[in-house]
């Protein structure tokens, strides 16, 4: 089923919603996005997920500086999602892309 742009804008629209900032990085909550995608059940959309961390990965990129596994509530802090990680890495990955 072709998507039209009307459909873009509007996912987009919603997309910035759930957007967070988190040590000057946007970042997302999957359990945030799942509905969004059309998603009911989370198994299904963790399966989603460990699929594009697999393509992250074939595609040359590490999974763990573009998805952060968090169980329970998101109380995550910018020292373990980025550990290691410069935030100028992080700005010049999101321009390649």
């Amino acid at each position: 089923m072709p998507i039209d742009q009307v459909q873009v804008s509007k996912l987009s629209t919603d997309f910035d919603a759930y957007r967070f900032i988190l040590d000057g990085v946007e970042a997302w909550s999957a359990r945030d996005l799942m509905g969004l995608l059309g998603y009911t059940n989370w198994r299904n959309f963790r399966y989603s997920i460990q699929r594009a961390m697999e393509s992250c990965a074939r595609s040359g990129r590490h999974p763990g500086r573009h998805f952060v596994p968090v169980e329970g509530e998101l109380n995550i802090s910018p020292d373990r999602i980025f550990d290691g990680v410069v935030k100028n890495q992080i700005e010049a990955d999101h321009v390649r892309k």
